[in-house]
């Protein structure tokens, strides 16, 4: 096993992926348009960086990109599970009909309000 370095974690620690900037306002404006706005760009960046993966490839393909851009479909599913996941403890429903959508988007709400973001009866699924 090599010793630790700069970029090696040691014994007892944990590599964090930081989120850029750029990607995170292509986040932000996604979730915006679907009137969900964090409470702030710090809280968003945490819970996105919770998932190492989806930051290394936000990272990759948004790193240079125009914060008004919004996310491709597969990028965007992913953040609205992240985000379902974190408030609900459940994926973003697809399937199951407007009631099973209604009871989630309810939840939803609730939980995010509860945490200070805005969100109105207009949140949309992706």
């Amino acid at each position: 096993m090599p010793a630790p370095g700069p970029f090696t974690p040691g014994p007892g620690r944990y590599s964090v992926s930081t989120l850029l900037s750029a990607p995170l306002a292509c986040c932000r404006w996604e979730l915006e348009r679907r009137h969900m706005v964090p409470a702030s760009n710090d809280a968003l960046r945490l819970i996105i960086e919770t998932a190492p993966d989806l930051v290394e490839t936000l990272n990759e393909f948004y790193g240079d990109a125009a914060p008004d851009g919004g996310l491709d479909k597969t990028e965007r599913e992913v953040l609205l599970d992240l985000l379902a996941r974190h408030f609900t403890g459940q994926s973003w429903p697809r399937t199951g009909g407007m009631d099973t959508t209604r009871r989630f988007m309810a939840a939803l709400q609730r939980a995010m309000s509860a945490a200070g973001w805005k969100v109105d009866g207009f949140a949309v699924a992706a």
